[in-house]
């Protein structure tokens, strides 16, 4: 009888540690914060239209982050399939590292588009968020990713 009290005991032990030990890893805070703000509350389907993001070290350290100049479709994702970031034409594709001090932020005007399915007939309201994913070619980021954005709503017309 003993023997099952102690194993009982050891056992309630180990799930309070684990427990608090998975609520102070969880509870670590987060380190990039992603705002994002739509110059349009109505749009035509298929146009495009401009988003504000802000992308914003909201922790106690410098945070390094690498951008493309270009690729923004492989930079910026939507969880609702029916927005898009088209690619952004240029000359040269390039990486650039981005530091912000506690506080800081780096802005981007994205250019994106909704589009609906063509049977679309009346105004339709669409909620999004963008997900930010910078560089990590060395998988050394201290964050996971995507870090999605607050949600937006547009209302889509035909």
């Amino acid at each position: 009888m003993k023997t099952v009290a102690r194993g009982s005991l050891i056992a309630l032990c180990m799930m309070v540690i684990c427990g608090f030990t998975s609520m102070v890893a969880y509870g670590q805070g987060e380190t990039i914060q992603v705002a994002i703000e739509s110059t349009h509350d109505t749009v035509k389907n298929d146009e495009s239209f401009l988003v504000s993001a802000n992308v914003k070290n909201v922790s106690r350290d410098e945070q390094s982050l690498e951008v493309w100049s270009c690729s923004l479709p492989k930079q910026w994702l939507s969880d609702n399939p029916t927005v898009h970031v088209p690619d952004v034409p240029c000359k040269k594709n390039s990486a650039t590292w981005i530091r912000l001090k506690p506080g800081e932020s780096y802005n981007n005007q994205l250019q994106i588009y909704i589009a609906l399915h063509s049977d679309h007939r009346t105004p339709e309201p669409i909620d999004f968020r963008l997900g930010f994913q910078p560089i990590d070619f060395q998988g050394t980021a201290g964050v996971s990713f995507p870090i999605w954005s607050n949600a937006v709503t547009i209302n889509v017309i035909k």
